[in-house]
């Protein structure tokens, strides 16, 4: 199931963690030192990105050209599509305890960062001025991690990193 050629990309609280392994490609998560792998159906490539402290993971698969987020809930019921409509590609990097994630959208060539706070909702983030940006993290008091990548005077580019505060409907 998980060989040595492997990428831990999630870590929660209880040392659970999640991953893929390379060889042969696919996705796992070990909870309580029992590993699972983790497959989309109809999936020709699975990838798990984060674990939050209630064992929920998120992550993403491939179907022919497209890619979608899903999430595994602890008991590994899978969430599935999770997308941004019109998108090319939908990757979800990180996940809290109430469930939100981040992640960026690939969408007329141009990466922008999205956040769920529901599998069915989403709001799209750009850093102004940005040729590309990207969600990586959000914790427990919905601080989300991230980058952008601007133009520099010097003709190339230059990845910075950001801090941004969800805003919620409710006061958490």
């Amino acid at each position: 199931m998980v060989d040595s050629d492997t990428d831990v990309k999630g870590l929660n609280d209880a040392g659970n963690f999640c991953g893929n392994s390379y060889n042969p490609p696919s996705a796992f998560v070990s909870i309580g030192g029992t590993v699972s792998s983790v497959v989309v159906p109809g999936a020709v490539s699975t990838n798990m990105n984060d674990i939050n402290n209630l064992n929920e993971c998120v992550g993403t698969y491939q179907i022919a050209d497209r890619g979608f987020g899903f999430r595994r809930a602890a008991d590994g019921a899978l969430t599935y599509p999770i997308l941004a409509p019109g998108a090319e590609f939908t990757i979800l990097r990180g996940v809290n305890d109430k469930g939100r994630m981040v992640g960026s959208v690939l969408k007329d060539y141009v990466y922008q960062a999205v956040y769920f706070p529901s599998p069915g909702a989403f709001a799209i983030y750009d850093y102004p001025g940005a040729v590309e940006t990207d969600f990586t993290g959000i914790n427990n008091r919905n601080l989300i991690c991230g980058s952008y990548v601007m133009p520099s005077e010097s003709g190339g580019l230059v990845t910075r990193g950001i801090i941004v505060r969800a805003k919620t409907a409710t006061s958490d």
